[in-house]
Order: C-alpha cells, then structure tokens, then sequence
C-alpha cells in the first residue's frame, strides 16, 4: 500500500459541552497562532460566534438539535437572519444537520425526517 502526501486546510471542533473552557476570544488567539483556518461549532452561541467575526477562519455552523423542530415549523428564514446574517463578516463555508437526531421511534423519526429534508433543501436555500 502507498500513501500519498494531501495537502490541506486544519480544522478543529469547538464543543461548548465540558468546563474550564477557554474564553471565545483565547480560542481564536490558539487557532491564529496555530495556523487553524478552519472551524466546526455544534450549537451557534453568539458568545463563541462574536470574536470569529472578523477572522479569516472558514466556519460549519450546525443547527442545534433543539432547533429542529422550530425550522420544520417553518422559521428557517428567522434562523438564518439570527444565526448567518446578523454576522455579515463572518465565513460561513457549511450549515449542517446533525445525522443521529436522537428519535425513539419510527413515527417521530417521520414526523421530523421528512420536513427537515424539505427544509434543508428548500426554506435554507431561499433563506441565505
């Protein structure tokens, strides 16, 4: 077998879920100074979101799980105004959806399934 040498962008997650957590603006100071272009959040806290404003780090923003329901429910449009637009300088590179959405059962896993789709492919689109 050979490998053979890529040359990319790193990327870090910066997961909110643990304590003793560096200041927003700490992380971003470690990620210029390490070269880290690129970063992956799982809920949009503005907190975290506010020193990547004027930054040159590349950002996937995943929707939170507690909003899914209300982006079914048709606020996609309020969403991306809250969490994209309200950061004009920012380098939104992907939106994402988490792929494990915790349902229980086949129904619920229907009832949010096929709207969320829908939701991603059109209300996002037409919303940004």
């Amino acid at each position: 077998m050979e490998l053979t040498n890529a040359v990319g962008q790193t990327g870090v997650c910066y997961g909110k879920l643990a304590n003793n957590l560096a200041a927003p603006s700490d992380v971003l100071s470690l990620y210029n100074q390490k070269n880290i272009c690129r970063m992956r959040t799982y809920n949009p806290h503005p907190q975290s979101l506010q020193p990547l404003r004027c930054s040159n780090i590349d950002l996937m923003l995943r929707v939170a799980n507690s909003d899914l329901q209300n982006l079914v429910a048709s606020h996609a449009n309020a969403w991306v105004q809250t969490n994209v637009r309200s950061y004009p300088t920012m380098r939104f590179r992907y939106i994402t959806v988490r792929n494990e959405l915790g349902l229980q059962t086949r129904s619920e896993f229907r009832q949010l399934s096929t709207p969320l789709c829908w939701v991603m492919e059109t209300d996002y689109f037409t919303a940004l």
